[in-house]
Formats: structure tokens, C-alpha cells, sequence
């Protein structure tokens, strides 16, 4: 019997974490939700072999964070979510800065993240995608004042998509997992969570 609900990942702005909000929180999200069929493709993720759909939303109060409370607002201003527009970033041949599209540059706002293929996501998940991207896309990247990074290497885009595949994420997860195993009980905490690659 197909599941009703799978994990998925809210990423709160800027002001809800100055708010004391979590950066990154782990929900069920009903796999129904609209986010299959509205939300934006994270470029990155579709090459590494883990798809992600983020989804801009607005929560109405503090408490506002039931799955089925969880929906699509028209209405801006959105706060600032450098994490969610890093998440959106495409590989602008003809610059040596790598954007987010548009739309999700300044004012993406609290979002959620979920695996098109509606495998489970966790925090962790994404966290280790975000390290990654840093690695391989950003090496001694500048942060400018809007959350872009530049990089400070000549390599062009087409190098670094070389290197963004499904088998060196892995690699570079589950290295990142040996090390949590001996790295205290937080640590241990997220190498005992589901890979990417477990079934669930």
C-alpha cells in the first residue's frame, strides 16, 4: 500500500531562525502535497542523483507547521533564505559567479524540501549535499554581501558538472558518515538516520 506521507526537510529564513527557529527541521509531508506538482528543481540535486523540489511558503504563525498547514503563498515579502537560494544555483557559463535562478536570489523565505522521486529526505541529507556543492563548486569561494559565493577557481562550469555525479556524492556521504560514527553522539546520531539510498 503506498505510503501517505514521506520526510521531508523545512528550511526556515533568515528572521525565523533569528526568531529561534531551526535552520533545518525534518517533517512528514503528505505525498500528495502541491509541492510535486509546483515546486522548483534543485539543478545540483538532479545530478547527483538525489532530485529535490523546493518550495516557497509562508508560515502565518509560529506554530503553523502542520504538513497540511503547510502551503503555497503569492503574497511577498519573503525574508532572505541563503540556504534555500544556494540550493537553486545553476552554472552560468558565461560568468565566474554560479546564480540562483530566478526567484529564488533574495527573498525565497521559508521553504520545503522533498525528493521528487518521494524517497524519505532528512536534514542531514541535505546538510551533506550543501558541504558537497561547497567542495566541488565553491573551493575557496568569496561570500558576497546577497549570499552569492564566487569562485576563486578558473574552472569552468563544465569541470565542475564533471565532478557533481551520483557516485562521488556518495562517496563523499558515506565517507562524512564514518567519520560521525566516532565523532561523539550527535554526530553518531546522524549516521544511525537512513542514507539517500536506503529504502524506506
Amino acid at each position: 500500500m503506498p505510503k501517505s506521507k514521506v520526510k521531508g526537510v523545512l528550511i526556515s529564513s533568515t528572521a525565523e531562525q533569528v526568531a529561534g527557529r531551526e535552520k533545518m527541521t525534518t517533517y512528514d509531508i503528505p505525498t500528495n502535497h502541491e509541492i510535486y506538482n509546483i515546486g522548483g528543481l534543485c539543478p545540483v540535486s538532479q545530478l547527483v542523483g538525489m532530485p529535490l523540489l523546493v518550495y516557497k511558503i509562508r508560515l502565518t504563525t509560529p506554530h503553523d507547521t502542520r504538513p497540511d498547514s503547510i502551503h503555497y503563498q503569492l503574497s511577498p515579502p519573503y525574508y532572505p533564505n541563503h540556504t534555500a537560494s544556494k540550493l537553486m544555483v545553476d552554472s552560468d557559463p558565461d560568468e565566474l559567479e554560479l546564480k540562483p535562478a530566478e526567484g529564488w536570489k533574495d527573498t525565497a523565505g521559508n521553504v520545503i524540501v522533498v525528493r521528487k522521486d518521494r524517497k524519505p529526505l532528512y536534514a542531514v541529507h541535505v546538510r551533506v549535499l550543501l558541504d558537497f556543492m561547497d567542495k566541488v563548486m565553491y573551493p575557496g569561494a568569496a561570500v558576497l554581501p546577497d549570499g552569492h559565493r564566487t569562485r576563486s577557481s578558473t574552472a569552468s562550469p563544465l569541470d565542475i558538472i564533471a565532478h557533481l555525479t551520483p557516485g562521488d556524492f556518495k562517496d563523499y556521504y558515506m565517507a562524512e558518515r564514518y567519520y560521525w560514527q566516532s565523532a561523539g553522539q550527535d554526530a553518531a546520531n546522524r549516521a544511525a538516520l537512513p542514507t539517500p539510498w536506503t529504502q524506506d
